[in-house]
């Protein structure tokens, strides 16, 4: 299993990981970190936030009755 990243750092929370499940707990889903990875790439270049995402992220607000 690929460790955390933070920006192409390893992120070390002193958690063992086993099984490639997630640190979690019983469960719980394991954490995607290649996803993760991705994400934190977008938002250090600036690209993770468009206007498409924030209006698609109010739409399902307004249709779960949030906003």
């Amino acid at each position: 299993m690929t460790p955390p990243m933070h920006h192409d750092v390893p992120l070390d929370l002193g958690i063992p990981v086993r099984d490639g499940l997630s640190p979690q707990g019983p469960g719980q889903a394991p954490i995607r970190w290649a996803l993760v990875q991705r994400v934190r790439r977008e938002i250090a270049r600036g690209t993770y936030e468009t206007p498409e995402r924030w209006e698609a992220v109010v739409a399902r607000l307004v249709v779960d009755g949030v906003i």
